[in-house]
């Protein structure tokens, strides 16, 4: 029987944390374990223990992978390794081909992203074991769950919802105003959740009310919320997150202003909607593992 291909990956999460983690790549990449002997290493630790070495020794692994921003310290990492076969999954970040230097290959999430002169491919899914629909009252309108930044516009969430609106995340000891408007606003600004709650805060609400801008991210909460029958309602300035409203033609893509996001809310909560089995037809943990399978089988 031939050995397992072995995989170094790294992440920011800490040490022990990120077999806690039950989002699309988490449960990807439990599946890809069928084919790959995938060793995962935080990268504060991992770049701490090895601060010595340049570049980073990593001769024992066929290929070496990192989940991060164009700017994380996996990228740079990455950078760092001197190895024939050097994956990064991008997470967020400006698309600049000069930050990609050295990498032999990025994974991009939504089709809108291009990066000229590097080797690109695109992968992306949600766990739609973990996100399923909740036998829950509808509570809120709307809700985000989000770290609390500037490129989230948490501010304009608040403007839109008050007290009709939920928040969860972490709160930074900068940016402060992302939470503390919000909570004048009336918003239930919630600290970072255990990701078991996150299924049943979703399917309490009318909408994911996906607020944050082109370089804020969040794709991945609007795969999560439909997984769990909840419609989005994205801005129209972030092309990333429209593209998933237009490719399944279920929510809204409004203006970034309060009253766009309330007419909005008023359609959602008076249409039944069908979300899940757009998630189930592309984007489960499946279809992200298949897709990632044949990034390392052609790097």
């Amino acid at each position: 029987m031939n050995a397992k291909p072995k995989v170094l990956f790294i992440h920011w999460y800490e040490p022990d944390d990120f077999h806690h983690w039950n989002d699309g790549l988490a449960a990807a990449l439990k599946l890809l374990e069928e084919h790959y002997a995938i060793s995962y290493k935080d990268s504060g630790r991992f770049m701490q223990d090895y601060a010595s070495a340049d570049p980073y020794d990593v001769s024992g692994f066929d290929i070496v992978m990192g989940w991060g921003g164009s700017t994380s310290r996996e990228a740079e990492f990455l950078k760092k390794v001197d190895h024939p076969r050097k994956v990064l999954l991008y997470a967020g970040g400006e698309l600049h081909p000069d930050v990609f230097e050295d990498i032999h290959h990025v994974v991009l999430e939504t089709p809108t992203d291009t990066i000229d002169g590097i080797s690109t491919s695109y992968a992306f899914g949600t766990n739609t074991k973990f996100f399923t629909p909740k036998k829950t009252p509808k509570i809120w309108d709307g809700f985000l769950p989000a770290a609390y930044a500037a490129w989230k516009r948490q501010q304009l969430f608040a403007d839109a919802l008050g007290d009709k609106g939920l928040l969860c995340g972490p709160k930074q000891e900068v940016e402060t105003e992302c939470f503390e408007y919000p909570e004048e606003m009336g918003v239930l600004t919630l600290p970072n959740m255990n990701q078991e709650v996150l299924p049943y805060l979703y399917s309490a609400s009318y909408a994911l009310v996906n607020t944050a801008t082109q370089w804020g991210g969040c794709q991945r909460s609007i795969l999560e919320s439909m997984a769990c029958g909840v419609p989005a309602i994205v801005m129209g300035d972030s092309k990333r997150n429209a593209w998933y409203i237009e490719d399944s033609g279920i929510g809204f893509v409004v203006d970034p202003d309060p009253n766009s996001i309330r007419a909005a809310i008023e359609k959602v909560k008076a249409t039944q909607w069908e979300t899940r089995r757009y998630v189930m037809s592309k984007w489960t943990e499946r279809h992200y593992a298949e897709n990632l399978r044949s990034v390392l089988e052609s790097v």
